[in-house]
């Protein structure tokens, strides 16, 4: 004969287990976020434009702040938009000078598309342990 339990002690079973496998969830998202980030971080500084000195893609870092959001962000955040998106440039040689364009050097949005693949995949392993 199988044992019963009353429901009062089926429902505090249930909601035991839910707080467990929220906690599990909450550290795993923490831990795969985490990792994402450093990973982006090391991508983007292998593929981003190094101009002569290569300060701007050695500049790639991670922040976790205090609402455990994970950023990614360069230092000489000012190059950012300029080199993904491109932008106009105007020399001031001769009488007017003239206007050309550099052309975008997309490197953050194939990092972030990757980056936004993988994170659920992380997770799932973190909770599998």
């Amino acid at each position: 004969m199988s044992g019963s339990t009353s429901p009062a002690d089926f429902a505090a079973d249930v909601q035991q287990i839910l707080r467990e496998y929220g906690s599990a969830m909450e550290l795993a998202v923490d831990k795969a976020a985490k990792e994402c980030g450093k990973e982006a971080a090391k991508t983007l500084r292998q593929t981003s434009p190094k101009g002569h000195r290569g300060k701007y893609a050695k500049g790639w870092t991670v922040k976790v702040l205090k609402s455990k959001e994970v950023v990614v962000y360069n230092k000489n955040y000012q190059l950012t938009h300029l080199l993904e998106h491109g932008h106009k440039t105007r020399f001031t040689t001769g009488q007017y000078g003239f206007k050309t364009e550099t052309a975008a050097k997309e490197h953050i949005a194939p990092v972030a598309d990757a980056v936004a693949e993988e994170f659920p995949e992380k997770i799932n392993d973190y909770l599998k342990l």
